[in-house]
């Protein structure tokens, strides 16, 4: 999902630039918002994955501990 807003949103960008008519800054505006939202939602997937992986090797057991 992520990956499809990042791709869409870049797309956008794209052809907002590349075409100057009436809905050029409506494809700028909603590319921009839609590579926002990715870029979030993808930073807030790793800090969730990185978090997860602390919490599991807090609680397994040490391999040298007796």
């Amino acid at each position: 999902m992520v990956s499809v807003l990042v791709v869409v949103g870049l797309y956008l960008l794209y052809e907002g630039f590349l075409n100057r008519s009436a809905n050029e800054s409506g494809s700028v505006i909603a590319g921009a918002a839609f590579v926002t939202l990715g870029g979030a939602a993808l930073i807030s997937a790793i800090k969730s994955m990185l978090w997860h992986r602390r919490m599991l090797r807090q609680t397994l057991p040490h391999r040298g501990a007796r």
